[in-house]
């Protein structure tokens, strides 16, 4: 009877141990588990809240713009694409001035078409027939400037207008007075007594786009 006993309680121990260990098992880890985020961060915003301010020297263009509009882009586009000097760009403006400024200042006149001369630079004779045989009777001002451009360093088959030496004369000026006379002489080849004006012009130019 005693040894029966024992085998029960036992067994009732036995059964008690195996119990409490599935119990753990079936126990949630939840505490040792890493919890997932359950939505992406608020990434920063990349666009600006505000536009940024104007740039002074934006405000100087475009009041040059709104004042003289075929000046300003002849400028910028020998500045830009011709990569001139502003003693350069002055001493040429100075020169378109004198062509076709009307009443000698930068209001260009850049659709001037007489038996005088063509555009800007007012071409006559040959190269008058040149720059027409290459973009009709009526260039725009950037073809008008690139046919200019063509003539001096004798590109895409335009006839050379300048000498090397004429060419660095007018590079090389140190003011924009000596670079419209230099111009005026071996570019424009205009009439001596129509080339000290130019100087003035010139300097008018240099200070209203420059300083």
């Amino acid at each position: 009877m005693k040894l029966q006993t024992i085998k029960i309680i036992g067994i009732m121990l036995i059964l008690c141990v195996f119990l409490g260990i599935m119990s753990a098992a079936a126990r949630p880890q939840s505490d040792c588990v890493p919890v997932e985020p359950t939505s992406e961060p608020t990434a920063a915003p990349t666009e600006p809240l505000t536009e940024p301010p104007t740039e002074p020297e934006d405000d100087k263009w475009a009041e040059r713009a709104a004042e003289y509009p075929v000046a300003t882009q002849v400028w910028l586009y020998m500045k830009n694409e011709f990569g001139w000097s502003d003693i350069v760009c002055a001493g040429v403006m100075g020169n378109l001035m004198a062509e076709c400024g009307g009443c000698w200042t930068s209001d260009l006149n850049w659709r001037s078409n007489h038996p005088g001369g063509l555009g800007m630079v007012q071409w006559i004779g040959s190269r008058r027939k040149q720059i027409i045989q290459y973009y009709g009777e009526q260039p725009t001002v950037e073809e008008q400037l690139t046919f200019m451009y063509n003539e001096l360093y004798g590109l895409n088959g335009v006839t050379k207008q300048v000498t090397n030496k004429q060419l660095d004369a007018i590079m090389n000026a140190e003011t924009p007075e000596e670079c419209a006379f230099a111009f005026a002489s071996y570019y424009e080849r205009c009439a001596e007594k129509h080339r000290p004006p130019r100087r003035g012009y010139a300097r008018t130019a240099y200070e209203y786009f420059v300083d």
